[in-house]
């Protein structure tokens, strides 16, 4: 059974190693996809460049931070009673629920907390104060209370939550666990045996944790639904509101100017779609209109079977000049997370690069009255409004 399966995995590597060749070295559209997946390798990069930078930066800073509270500790500072309140106020204010309910003062370095404050909240406020660099005691003259004052709105108190369980990491973490990611995956090809898989596993996934800067949900494409994948675009048509959203509104419209979309078909408030893949594949899906305002928003949905899950929503405003702005955000899961992304990418065949395309084409056909699209012209008086 080992070397069937051994064949098979090397006969799948062929056959995708050999579909790339095909689509980057054909003769009529070769280079100019070559141009296009270099171009977007150097973007991409150029953005890991900037990324590194501002991580070396952020564990700068922190570490001349860490410095100057290791010499605080050892000889303390004499800190201005006005940049010591503001200190507190701005380290107590991340642990209430209500921050303008308390006020603060210091002289000499004794702080005194003034006001009122709920009940279960006050002991981490007082300590929270006694922490910050500068202060010498804290004077708790905060009144206690079990419920909300009257007149006074309930406010969702804020949880501090680890930085590393956070869904957004700063520059300097990323840095150090995409380092540790490395180091953990070269030591798993060098050591060999049992711990080789293991550690290689769980290196690759901190440095794309690290890169991506995506929960590894994400990444893989498990249990993200239709939020895998996001980018935002904004554009303006130089036509009327109310034809633009007349028009967008016609899901039989788009496999005319889309070059993705193949066929949409529309019955009992459900469209079902057609769109071009990757390496000749036909993506299928269904989906449902979530918000609909004339000449303000669009939105929709795929339902949940669908295999490539996605959303969207689209903003209509009017400008002075009686043109039309278009805001598009799109979000969706591919197969394979945040990886078949990228890979999508190089071949020009994901959501992304098919609306930059597209929304040229639409600007042609509601500007000019005319675009190209599957190798055919197409009117716009031959399309449904």
């Amino acid at each position: 059974m080992q070397p069937i399966r051994k064949n098979r995995a090397g006969g799948l590597w062929s056959l995708g190693v050999g579909a790339g060749l095909m689509y980057f070295l054909d003769p009529d559209r070769g280079k100019r996809r070559r141009s296009s997946a270099r171009g977007r390798i150097e973007r991409s990069l150029h953005d890991l460049r900037d990324n590194v930078d501002a991580g070396i930066r952020d564990l700068r800073h922190r570490a001349i931070g860490t410095v100057a509270k290791a010499r605080a500790v050892v000889s303390p500072e004499r800190v201005p009673d006005k940049v010591l309140a503001e200190r507190v106020r701005s380290a107590i204010g991340r642990d209430l629920s209500h921050p303008k309910w308390v006020e603060v003062t210091a002289q000499d370095g004794v702080v005194r907390l003034h006001g009122q404050a709920l009940a279960d909240e006050i002991a981490r406020v007082v300590q929270c104060a006694e922490d910050v660099r500068g202060v010498k005691s804290v004077v708790n003259e905060l009144r206690a209370y079990t419920g909300v004052p009257e007149g006074q709105p309930l406010a969702r108190r804020r949880k501090r939550v680890p930085e590393l369980l956070q869904v957004n990491w700063t520059p300097g973490v990323r840095i150090l666990v995409g380092s540790a990611g490395v180091v953990l995956s070269l030591a798993g090809i060098r050591r060999g045996g049992l711990a080789r898989a293991p550690l290689s596993v769980v290196g690759a996934g901190m440095f794309a944790r690290a890169v991506t800067n995506m929960p590894l949900k994400r990444i893989i494409g498990l249990g993200a639904e239709r939020r895998g994948i996001s980018f935002h675009k904004t554009f303006e048509v130089k036509a009327p509101i109310d034809q633009v959203f007349d028009f967008w509104s016609h899901f039989e419209n788009f496999p005319r100017f889309m070059e993705h979309v193949r066929e949409v078909t529309v019955k009992d408030g459900v469209s079902h779609w057609k769109v071009a893949g990757p390496l000749g594949t036909v993506v299928e899906w269904d989906a449902e209109v979530t918000e609909l305002v004339p000449r303000q928003v669009f939105a929709w949905r795929t339902l949940p079977q669908a295999k490539v899950g996605h959303e969207g929503i689209v903003h209509f405003e009017e400008t002075p000049q009686k043109t039309t702005r278009l805001d598009i955000r799109l979000s969706y899961n591919p197969p394979g997370g945040a990886v078949g992304h990228v890979v999508a990418s190089l071949f020009h065949a994901d959501p992304k690069s098919a609306l930059d395309d597209d929304m040229v084409r639409l600007k042609s056909l509601l500007e000019r009255g005319k675009a190209t699209a599957h190798g055919e012209t197409v009117t716009r008086d031959e399309l449904a409004t």
